[in-house]
């Protein structure tokens, strides 16, 4: 369970990252119903959306194709659950009008997060 979840993990940005990678205005006008304005909007959104959460992706299917590192990879998938769900919350909290993806996010993030403490203390036991 705690390998699946890591794989898991690691398929969802993987995915997310080749979509702003390759589609990233269309992305955003999908999830977050906004847009770039500049050319090097652009590219920060590959850049930072795509090629980091690519980067991410690789990461955790590393830590999860080892039996050894399976912990870590639950531990760095509590860890960026948990910055994601401050994050967003955050941003709900002080921009306010968040739309439907915002919340839904929301709520994976957070059942992510709390299945990641779930197996750490299950594993530990």
């Amino acid at each position: 369970m705690s390998k699946g979840l890591v794989l898991l993990t690691s398929i969802v940005f993987f995915v997310y990252g080749l979509l702003c990678l390759f589609f990233p205005v269309e992305v955003l006008r999908y999830v977050v119903a906004g847009s770039v304005s500049s050319f090097s909007g652009i590219i920060d959104v590959r850049a930072t959306y795509g090629g980091m959460q690519l980067s991410v992706a690789v990461i955790l299917y590393i830590l999860a194709s080892k039996e050894t590192t399976i912990r870590i990879g639950l531990i760095s998938v509590l860890i960026l659950m948990s910055g994601m769900a401050l994050g967003r919350s955050l941003g709900i909290f002080l921009d306010g009008s968040p739309n439907w993806a915002m919340y839904l996010y929301l709520t994976l993030e957070i059942i992510v997060a709390s299945l990641s403490i779930l197996l750490l203390h299950r594993n530990q036991r």
